[in-house]
């Protein structure tokens, strides 16, 4: 079975502050990490989200990450999601601890 991926990004910084390829090079970093073809990879993302976190509407970001994946687990959760912060760190400008990724296997969805 191919391994498909789904992204969506919400980020309080502004519409105006996300680079115009982002999402290009973020389905371009999906389809790396996860070893998938390009035509099972989405990505969407939302800006201008009112957001807090530790009672600080500091620049932040969430990425709901929906997966079927078998080498995602309880271990490598960990490792992908600090590998896809450190990216998000780098091309959006959101602190790495200010980054939460959330992991949903789509096989175990009804």
């Amino acid at each position: 079975m191919p391994v498909k991926v789904a992204a969506v990004l919400r980020t309080n910084l502004p519409s105006k502050s996300i680079p115009k390829d982002f999402l290009n090079r973020l389905s371009d970093a999906l389809v790396k990490q996860f070893h998938a073809d390009i035509q099972d990879v989405s990505a969407e993302m939302q800006a201008d989200v009112l957001m807090v976190r530790g009672g600080s509407c500091a620049p932040m970001a969430t990425m709901q990450l929906y997966h079927n994946d078998d080498r995602v687990d309880n271990n490598s959760k960990h490792d992908y999601a600090k590998n896809l912060a450190v990216f998000l760190c780098h091309q959006i400008k959101v602190p790495v601890d200010r980054i939460l990724v959330l992991f949903h296997d789509t096989r175990k969805c009804t």
